[in-house]
């Protein structure tokens, strides 16, 4: 079973949270299809993720997505994913 918990932070504040579960295996490589159904929860745009958001996930089970990995504009300042053992 997967569940990751998602919080979007604004000023050092959790602002909206949500827990994500799946019936499936946790595998890292399947984040896209993960942070599509989250962000569809926050009703945000999807970030882009790069090698350092993989990286962080493997060492540390939690990325961070900032404004900077955004395409579109955003109205609060990261996206914290830490998954949930």
């Amino acid at each position: 079973m997967t569940k990751i918990w998602a919080k979007v932070i604004l000023e050092q504040r959790i602002v909206k949270s949500y827990v994500y579960k799946s019936d499936e295996k946790f595998n890292p490589m399947d984040l896209l299809n993960y942070l599509a159904d989250i962000c569809l929860h926050f009703d945000i745009s999807v970030p882009v993720i790069l090698d350092k958001h993989l990286k962080n996930l493997f060492k540390f089970n939690m990325t961070k997505f900032n404004k900077s990995d955004f395409i579109e504009p955003i109205t609060f300042d990261n996206l914290v994913i830490n998954v949930i053992e």
